[in-house]
């Protein structure tokens, strides 16, 4: 059979496609891995840099240049974006990315003046570079765009250089021009931290709590600003030295975000500061050590360095502190703090040569004087560690007998540095010192001087341990541990005097915490007495229940407790609670001096409630207690408690019972105010009762009180008319 024409041309096709199709897939695959190449996988593709980084009406070259240099910026290839953009300039004068490009080149130019290594002028020649680039692109920048941008950067620029007069103009006019633009925060930030640097402290906070007020707590971007105010705000308020309010700003700054300051340096540096001044010297060393670690070239470089060599002379370290010293001058011979380094060496050598001068009458050692001496010279002259460590485990304990609290902690932080914190050595040293602080502490309580007392806490505050981490410790050790409770209780004192109450009750609930249980009652007293001057009957109430728990049953201070819950829960209302008190105290101590009162309070309550019976047994058992005692509070008590009963029983209308207490009511104290109106109705009885003669006798007694009530006068007028009626009886009318 003849194949068809169309089945040739089939055949004819496959094959022919069979032939090309391999090279064209060749073809294609080289051209994909060419542009592959041309883009490795660590660089994005340009096109999709460009469409992240520009709006979505920003489309073309222009577009793509734009999103290259920006790219190149922020892997900090500053030559490569300074050629796109040149690009960009040259061959689209007229696009709208003209103002950011100049924007951006002005933020290029300013990386390059911060480089280390340039001169002076090469320094300067970038800098006016930078502001002439922000002109421009202020200039070019259309409407739509922010021209705040353009302020703020030419403000930052200034602010670098130390101009700040020229600093603040520029961000002013850059928040006239963009009050609400991205940079608006930005912008203000810098101004206050501008305020705060020329010593206008009042004005920067107004500024930074203006910014606090207008933040939104509910955004992401909120929190980045709500950290950096609070950082800022710390700076202020140290600066005015107010340090409980730094340190809470900077508790919450670093509760929001705890890495923020490693990932800004200069924080750590504030943190610094802040520590030296709140006198934790190795946790201020610790940050300033931090700081130079993460930002080496940062300019304030030399005030840490001065800063640390500062705080090494006061840890004792007084060779060290002299190479720091030397050392900042020799790196930074030009800054101010070289300036003071050489004060304060010269300051350090002039007083070493007063120490080592010989005194007119050279002093006689006594026995003691020689046995530190001789531990002196193994301490630090020759012996290992092992052997300085335990030289002063010997010398510590004499030295805390003489009171030189100063002279042994200083030897023991030239020993701290030389040994691990976690090894047994570093365990007893921190015994040794923890021991020291407290012996200081209590020695100086005893000058009532609470001042002093708080400026030993702050600057030992880490030592201030409420156990001991030595497994071998030594009796000096033992025995200062044991008083932990009583130094903390002092220290809140000491705060309680200086009207803190806050920072009292801290160190109130750390002695519970760690207090026998011999001490808890003490300590919980204290807390009583604090939260009843703080307004807070509650949290008082609470401590009192705790109290009550902890006291023994035979304790001669149960009873006083007692009474005082009792008292506080009727100052609260709580008279079902009062009530309990009163009873259990009656209950387990009979025959305390105060049983009557109690009595006399529970007759009160009881006849309140219309307990009538149960209040009259009461009544009788608290006269029996009130009779005859010469307490003033008991005669009080008393007093009151017949007041009360003759009312009670005349409304019960039980007269002779009531004329029977009254009586002895007005017996026992004729001078009381209400003797008076008590006579008045003891005399209406008697003339009801068809006394006449008895009558005229109380409403003239009546008469004669000293109440300040028109009663007087009405009862003088009803007993001269008994005296007539009786008159006009006798004559027989």
């Amino acid at each position: 059979m003849v194949p068809s024409d169309s089945g040739n041309r089939e055949r004819v096709r496959s094959s022919a496609w069979k032939t090309v199709a391999p090279g064209a897939l060749f073809l294609f695959l080289a051209f994909f891995f060419h542009c592959v190449r041309a883009y490795p996988a660590d660089s994005p593709s340009p096109v999709s840099g460009a469409v992240r980084s520009i709006s979505p009406g920003m489309i073309g070259e222009d577009a793509l240049m734009y999103g290259k240099a920006e790219r190149f910026f922020a892997g900090k290839d500053w030559k490569r974006a300074t050629r796109e953009l040149d690009g960009l300039l040259k061959s689209h004068p007229d696009s709208v990315l003209t103002g950011p490009s100049y924007l951006l080149l002005g933020r290029i130019s300013g990386r390059m003046a911060v480089r280390p290594g340039l001169t002076r002028q090469e320094r300067n020649r970038f800098w006016r570079e930078a502001i002439r680039l922000c002109w421009k692109a202020h200039y070019a920048l259309p409407a739509k765009w922010d021209r705040g941008r353009a302020g703020y950067r030419m403000g930052r620029i200034m602010f670098r250089r130390g101009f700040y007069p020229e600093a603040k103009g520029y961000l002013e006019m850059g928040l006239g021009e963009a009050p609400d633009g991205p940079r608006a925060f930005d912008s203000h930030l810098l101004l206050a931290e501008i305020l705060r640097r020329e010593k206008h402290l009042d004005a920067s906070r107004q500024i930074l709590d203006r910014l606090l007020s207008r933040l939104n707590p509910q955004s992401s971007v909120a929190l980045r600003q709500r950290i950096s105010l609070d950082y800022e705000k710390a700076r202020v308020l140290l600066d005015l030295g107010q340090m409980e309010e730094t340190g809470s700003l900077l508790s919450e700054a670093l509760s929001l975000d705890g890495n923020y300051p490693y990932k800004h340096p200069s924080l750590l540096l504030l943190l610094g500061r802040y520590a030296d001044r709140a006198g934790h010297n190795r946790r201020a060393f610790a940050l300033y050590r931090n700081f130079l670690r993460f930002d080496p070239e940062s300019p304030h470089v030399p005030e840490a360095r001065y800063r640390m060599a500062l705080l090494a002379g006061r840890l004792g370290r007084r060779r060290s502190m002299d190479a720091r010293l030397r050392e900042l001058i020799h790196e930074s011979p030009e800054s101010d703090w070289s300036i003071r380094a050489r004060l304060k060496l010269a300051e350090s050598a002039n007083g070493r040569s007063l120490l080592n001068s010989s005194p007119v009458k050279p002093h006689r050692k006594s026995d003691l004087d020689r046995m530190i001496d001789r531990l002196e010279g193994v301490n630090l002259q020759r012996g290992s560690r092992r052997s300085r460590v335990m030289a002063l485990s010997l010398i510590v304990p004499l030295l805390a007998e003489r009171n030189q609290w100063s002279q042994a902690l200083r030897k023991l932080h030239r020993i701290s540095s030389l040994v691990e914190p976690e090894s047994p050595l570093g365990r007893r040293v921190s015994g040794l010192e923890t021991g020291l602080v407290y012996g200081w502490i209590l020695s100086e309580s005893r000058s009532r001087h609470p001042q002093k007392v708080l400026r030993i806490a702050r600057s030992y505050g880490y030592a201030l341990m409420p156990s001991l981490t030595d497994s071998r410790p030594t009796a000096f050790e033992e025995e200062s541990i044991r008083k932990s409770s009583r130094v903390f209780v002092l220290i809140g004192k000491a705060q309680e005097q200086l009207n803190r109450p806050e920072a009292a009750e801290r160190w109130y609930r750390k002695a519970l915490s760690v207090a026998a249980l011999r001490d808890r009652a003490g300590v919980l007293g204290d807390l009583f007495r604090l939260a009843l001057v703080r307004r807070k009957p509650d949290d008082a109430y609470r401590t009192g229940l705790d109290l009550l728990a902890v006291l023994p049953a035979d304790s001669a201070e149960k009873p006083v407790w007692l009474g005082r819950m009792a008292r506080l829960a009727r100052r609260m209302g709580r008279t079902g609670r009062e009530t309990s008190f009163l009873e259990t105290r009656l209950s387990l101590f009979p025959e305390d001096e105060s049983s009557g009162r109690s009595l006399a309070r529970l007759f009160e309550i009881e006849s309140a409630r219309g307990e009538y019976q149960k209040a009259l047994e009461t009544a009788v058992r608290a006269r029996s207690f009130l009779d005859g005692s010469r307490d003033p509070r008991d005669r009080k008590a008393l007093l009151t408690l017949l007041y009360d009963w003759g009312k009670m029983e005349r409304e019960l209308h039980h007269v002779d019972r009531s004329r029977r207490i009254w009586t002895a009511f007005v017996d026992t104290d004729p001078a009381d105010p209400r003797a008076g109106w008590v006579s008045y109705q003891l005399g209406n009885m008697a003339e009801t009762m068809g006394h006449p003669e008895e009558a005229y006798r109380w409403f003239l007694q009546a008469s004669r009180s000293k109440s300040p009530s028109p009663l007087a006068e009405v009862a003088r007028q009803r007993a001269r008319g008994i005296k007539l009626a009786g008159e006009v009886h006798d004559r027989g009318f």
